[in-house]
């Protein structure tokens, strides 16, 4: 009977691995395989401990949990990602052409910027936190009508330490302000020709920057615009992850005003307080 027990309850891991493989072969697989094994979800662990009664096996969530850890899955945080794939041809092309820009750079015979806008609100991103048994460190909830915008250019530099150009602003960022901080505190900084890498959003891509490209090249400021879903290219984009999830600090969202004094005090000291490293 023991044996018997054995076996059907191989024929399940065996089925389970199958499936598994499946669904990370799928894209949508993948969404399924997001939704469906969640270990917070009890309709979730009804069905898996049903499918393996179905087989003929008694199984455990722990054992299904186990299993999962053997198929070499992990249970963390999902990312959100683009809407649509990145055209691979125009993606292979802009990181050749980023790694000649870096190679360029390190001989300094240029600068390599990365520019974007991120956004910071009352309501925090909930981090994964260490927290004592039995007591669980609450982040207050807020309104959502107040924000905090940030416009920023990041230079990735391997001969002299990063430097961070950055402004806040209360109000929604529009084209000027885009204009604004790159010829009020962008150009003034330029020591060598610079590559400024940005998205395709649309103050980046208006009028009023169109007409000042011309301009601006002739002063030594190139832009270049990332193939569209490609926001991983962008480098500025760690130095926004990294604010949220680790450098803010629960009490720094008491209020708005406390907010805006951590962030300036976080973005006021890159690189000397707050680093970067691609070693």
């Amino acid at each position: 009977m023991a044996r018997s027990l054995r076996a059907r309850r191989g024929e399940w891991t065996t089925r389970c691995s199958q499936e598994w493989s499946s669904l990370q072969d799928d894209s949508r697989g993948r969404a399924t395989l997001a939704r469906g094994f969640r270990q917070s979800d009890s309709r979730t662990q009804a069905a898996a401990i049903g499918a393996a009664k179905k087989g003929g096996v008694v199984v455990s969530w722990c054992t299904v949990r186990r299993h999962l850890k053997r198929l070499n899955a992990s249970y963390r945080r999902a990312r959100r990602v683009p809407a649509r794939p990145a055209n691979a041809h125009q993606q292979s092309v802009m990181r050749r052409a980023l790694q000649k820009v870096r190679r360029l750079a390190s001989f300094g015979r240029c600068d390599l910027m990365y520019g974007d806008e991120s956004g910071f609100s009352l309501a925090p991103c909930v981090p994964y936190l260490w927290q004592p048994r039995g007591k669980t460190v609450g982040l207050p909830a807020q309104s959502h009508h107040q924000r905090q915008n940030v416009l920023g250019f990041w230079k990735e530099d391997a001969l002299e330490e990063q430097q961070l150009i950055f402004s806040l602003h209360k109000e929604t960022l529009k084209a000027r302000h885009f204009v604004q901080a790159i010829e009020e505190k962008v150009l003034p900084c330029l020591r060598r020709p610079t590559v400024l890498v940005l998205d395709n959003a649309r103050l980046h891509r208006c009028t009023l920057v169109e007409s000042k490209r011309a301009s601006w090249k002739a002063q030594g400021l190139h832009l270049w615009f990332l193939p569209a879903y490609c926001p991983h290219l962008n480098r500025i984009e760690i130095l926004w992850r990294r604010a949220k999830y680790l450098w803010l600090q629960p009490q720094d969202y008491h209020d708005f005003n406390t907010l805006t004094k951590a962030l300036h005090c976080i973005f006021q000291g890159v690189p000397k307080n707050y680093s970067i490293s691609f070693a």
